[in-house]
């Protein structure tokens, strides 16, 4: 495991911050300034509470291979000017166990790079191009600016939603179930007080995009 908390770093080349073969580590409250950004190579753990500023060129956040029984989580980032903002990248689609971004603000000529790589998205800000090679990217309330998909690649993106039964303005046990037209032939289904539902609204792939209702 590796531990690592304020770290301020000013670079004009290489790696700012490296982390390699680590399981699990937890670094947090890192700034980065210059060209070089930070490297995460066959690890998991959390990456939290970052800004990276960089100067146009390179790349801010760089993964080369995950863990497929551990995953990558990265909350509270901020990337601004770099060519790439996160690189995500993967031999075999499934080698790696899903990547989380949540809280995630990226302004990057290319915002995200998805090689062969799957990410889950929640509450970010993507200003950039999203590029996804062989890679199943979900996205929960998020604004996202343009996508370039291949080899099989797709998008699903999911709005947030509230729903809560009540008796006599007391909130009740409920039973709740949806389809999305076109897309998926079963019902969904949730039950209990005040449930927290995700909606697929939209599906980019490869070959288009297609605006689902939800019923």
């Amino acid at each position: 495991m590796l531990f690592r908390s304020n770290v301020n770093v000013n670079t004009s080349g290489g790696v700012a911050v490296k982390i390699e073969e680590s399981v699990l580590f937890d670094v947090a409250d890192v700034h980065v300034s210059g060209t070089a950004g930070i490297e995460i190579i066959e690890s998991s753990g959390n990456l939290h509470s970052v800004t990276a500023e960089g100067s146009g060129v390179g790349t801010g956040i760089d993964v080369e291979h995950g863990k497929f029984s551990s995953s990558l989580s990265f909350i509270d980032i901020d990337l601004t000017n770099y060519a790439i903002g996160m690189s995500f990248h993967e031999d075999e689609q499934g080698n790696s166990a899903p990547a989380l971004l949540r809280d995630v603000n990226i302004d990057s000529s290319t915002a995200i790079a998805a090689d062969r790589y799957n990410l889950r998205i929640e509450d970010s800000n993507i200003d950039g191009e999203i590029q996804a090679f062989g890679s199943s990217l979900s996205i929960l309330d998020s604004d996202i600016d343009t996508a370039s998909l291949s080899e099989g690649s797709k998008i699903d993106m999911f709005r947030r939603i509230m729903v809560e039964a009540q008796l006599d303005g007391t909130p009740i046990p409920s039973v709740l179930t949806w389809t999305v037209d076109g897309l998926v032939d079963e019902a969904n289904r949730a039950e209990g007080v005040g449930l927290s539902i995700e909606l697929l609204v939209q599906e980019y792939t490869d070959t288009g995009s297609q605006d689902v209702q939800s019923d």
